[in-house]
């Protein structure tokens, strides 16, 4: 899905998706961590669950979505 729309940008800049992945916890939780956390839009992150729910759906299961920082490598 990213690659159908790539995310907006935020400020100026684009926003660069690094890393989307299903947590290993009770429930189905998907994180994806970005340079600006503040910058993912409610509609983009609704958009990439639609495209979750295409792919494998998760009948009656409530999907979670948690946005984080990249980390950055320390010198």
């Amino acid at each position: 899905c990213l690659i159908i729309q790539p995310p907006p940008t935020f400020k100026g800049r684009p926003l660069i998706i690094k890393n989307l992945r299903q947590l290993d916890q009770a429930g189905i939780i998907f994180k994806v961590d970005c340079n600006e956390p503040s910058g993912l839009h409610f509609s983009y992150r609704r958009f990439i669950l639609n495209h979750i729910r295409q792919e494998v759906p998760y009948p009656g299961w409530p999907l979670r979505f948690i946005v984080g920082a990249i980390e950055k490598k320390k010198k």
